[in-house]
């Protein structure tokens, strides 16, 4: 018990080492030993308690904390010894991680951290940050009541550093901390320790204000634009750069898991489409379906690929579960052909005859022989912050986003229910959409390992897509006979893998002709690349490494895709 005490003492005075007189410890994410303790901890200057969103920060605050001797543990999950990593440089006995619950999926979590309010009243809020380097992937903001805020990400590392954010001209105003971890690649955690506001920043890293207007993204032309996207007086907007719609390749509008609307279920048709509805009958082949965007409407079974009862997690995996089968959330599995559903039942056609089945607890149901049908690539997609996804036409307006869908009649789009919208046809085709006609690589899981296609649509990521490269990899794309002749560029946003250990050297070829070559080294700043193509069939993505062979390493386009040079108004390609 001794032994302890001094421990504890110790920490105490080590953790006092940084603080200087009339510093306010937002947070030091220590528990007290007692409830007076905890009592004398409370800050009548912080308005509320923290809050958490996703699987990230499972276990902490009054919600989900663990009890131990009878009280909550608010920050139990943070402690040192909890977790497979161990970081380095920590004050006190526990510190806020993106970890999880358990700490054993460390970089697979994700999730938001969000501080009481509190008035700024020092100069300086000093804090330790370790963790993965994601800009706005895995970080800590300050978010101001006028709309400003800081950012600051971590360096790849899990020795904690000290990071200053510089206050001096918000003195008076109202805040809070935000914690984001978005990312669950390598590196895809952050750690935060002894949040403090202070007039002595000490030797620590100093971050001036930053105006983030927004986190939405654009390709318009041949422009890649970064920030609020907005109507205006003056049209659509990212920021104040005004953009024609008309040019709009491509947008994907940021928003946080709040935003996020629920629905009692979804149908998945095999045209590529997702509908977020209440499904309410089915009779004779005709399934009846209402949400709040269509209505009722009535459509063939043949057309759908899977039926969704209530909102589920893996919807997105259709390939995953077995055709015929109707999947329960706590009861076994049941074969059959669905004959009828109702309000509060549905029968199957099984082994041992019809079964009525009560829907209460339905989870999935995947019709038997629904092949999915790849939409026709001259559609343009337009996903819902709702999770919905459309095919057809896209007309873009001020109050409503018109979708004009082959066979039926247009569907009308409130703007602010928009997520993200994708164009297609003639003149854009998107590398996710194209199939390769040859790919070489050996990474370091052997062949076939050295290239990763992530798909960020559902989430919110800032590109749709990203196509990640590792050393030792050719991939080789097509080249579309309207783009054969010259006449294509080669757009995307160019960076290096954020875990990258060396450089790699990325290149690119025409029938076996290299005609770009660039080195990227680790931490070096993304910058979008648009190539013009010589004439050509087929074109050729390579990456190696520049000099030592380390893993990881590689190299990360985002939103690749081919376009007609006559379509890309205001580019400068290079």
């Amino acid at each position: 018990m001794k032994r302890f005490a001094l421990i504890s003492l110790f920490l105490s005075l080590a953790w006092a080492v940084g603080l200087v007189a009339n510093d306010l410890v937002v947070e030091d994410f220590e528990e007290p030993a007692s409830d007076e303790a905890e009592a004398a901890k409370a800050k009548s200057w912080l308005e509320g308690e923290w809050t958490f969103e996703g699987t990230a920060f499972e276990g902490y605050g009054t919600s989900s904390g663990a009890r131990i001797n009878g009280r909550i543990a608010h920050w139990y999950p943070g402690q040192q010894n909890s977790g497979r990593l161990r970081t380095h440089g920590q004050l006190g006995q526990s510190l806020l991680k993106s970890w999880g619950r358990r700490g054993i999926n460390v970089d697979g979590e994700k999730g938001r951290a969000l501080s009481p309010a509190f008035r700024i009243e020092r100069k300086f809020l000093s804090f330790l940050l370790s963790g993965g380097r994601y800009p706005g992937g895995t970080c800590v903001n300050l978010l101001v009541d006028d709309g400003k805020f800081f950012s600051a990400t971590a360096d790849n590392s899990n020795r904690m550093k000290a990071v200053v954010f510089d206050l001096s001209g918000l003195l008076g105003k109202t805040a809070r901390i935000e914690v984001l971890d978005r990312e669950t690649g390598a590196w895809g955690h952050l750690c935060v320790d002894q949040l403090v506001l202070t007039d002595s920043p000490g030797e620590a890293r100093i971050l001036k204000p930053i105006e983030v207007e927004g986190s939405d993204l654009v390709w318009s032309g041949g422009q890649r634009l970064k920030g609020t996207l907005r109507w205006t007086d003056d049209g659509l907007c990212v920021g104040t750069t005004p953009i024609d719609p008309r040019s709009v390749r491509s947008l994907s509008r940021q928003m946080g898991e709040s935003a996020r609307e629920s629905s009692s279920g979804s149908v998945f048709f095999r045209n590529g489409e997702r509908w977020r509805c209440e499904i309410l009958s089915m009779e004779k082949g005709k399934l009846t379906l209402r949400s709040s965007l269509l209505g009722e409407r009535t459509v063939d079974l043949s057309s759908v690929r899977s039926l969704h009862f209530v909102p589920d997690p893996e919807a997105d995996s259709p390939d995953s579960f077995r055709p015929g089968i109707l999947y329960r959330v706590s009861a076994s599995p049941v074969p059959g052909g669905i004959v009828w559903i109702k309000k509060d039942d549905l029968a199957l056609d099984s082994p041992l005859g019809i079964l009525p089945i009560p829907r209460t607890g339905l989870l999935r149901y995947l019709v038997p022989g629904s092949s999915p049908e790849p939409p026709s690539v001259s559609l343009d997609e337009v996903g819902l912050r709702d999770g919905s996804v459309f095919f057809g036409s896209v007309v873009l307006g001020p109050d409503k986003t018109i979708l004009k869908r082959p066979g039926e009649e247009p569907l009308s789009l409130p703007w602010q229910s928009v997520h993200y919208v994708i164009r297609s046809g003639k003149e854009t085709f998107w590398l996710n959409g194209l199939a390769p006609s040859a790919e070489d690589s050996h990474g370091p899981l052997g062949p076939g390992s050295g290239v990763v296609r992530m798909d960020n649509r559902r989430g919110d990521e800032t590109s749709l897509f990203a196509l990640r490269l590792i050393p030792r990899t050719r991939l080789s794309y097509p080249i579309p006979p309207a783009f054969s002749s010259g006449r294509a560029l080669l757009q995307a946003h160019l960076a290096p893998l954020p875990d990258s250990r060396e450089a790699a050297t990325f290149t690119v070829s025409v029938e076996g002709k290299e005609f770009f070559r660039r080195s990227l080294a680790p931490g070096s700043n993304p910058e979008k690349l648009s190539l013009p193509l010589p004439k050509g069939k087929e074109f050729t993505l390579g990456v190696e490494f520049q000099d030592r062979i380390s893993y990881p390493c590689g190299v990360e386009m985002q939103d690749a895709h081919l376009a007609l040079a006559e379509s890309t108004k205001g580019d400068e390609p290079r």
